[in-house]
C-alpha cells in the first residue's frame, strides 16, 4: 500500500537524481506517574519517534521510537524501512 501511495503522490516540482530524505525527530511528553518506564528527565517521561520521509512523496519511509533521551545521530536504523 505504501508503494502504491508513493506512486500517486510524486511530484515533479523539482529533479534530483536518487531518492532525498529528510530526518525527523519528535519528542512526545507522557505523564511521568502512569509512564513510570519512559522517564525522561527527574520530573518528566517521554518517548521520541524518529521518522524518516521520502522527499519526493512526502512519506514515511522508516519510523522507529525511542527512549526520549536518544540523540537523532544515535537512533537504530538497522531494521528494514516501510
Amino acid at each position: 500500500m505504501i508503494d502504491i501511495a508513493r506512486r500517486k503522490r510524486i511530484y515533479k516540482e523539482f529533479e534530483i537524481d536518487g531518492k532525498v530524505f529528510a530526518f525527523d525527530s519528535t519528542t512526545i511528553d507522557l505523564c511521568l506517574s502512569i509512564f513510570w518506564w519512559a522517564k525522561f528527565r527527574r520530573t518528566k517521561a517521554g518517548i521520541k519517534m524518529h521518522t524518516l520521509y521520502e522527499i519526493q512523496t512526502d512519506i514515511p519511509t522508516f519510523i522507529h521510537i525511542t527512549e526520549a533521551k536518544v540523540h537523532d545521530q544515535r537512533a537504530h536504523t538497522g531494521t528494514v524501512p516501510l
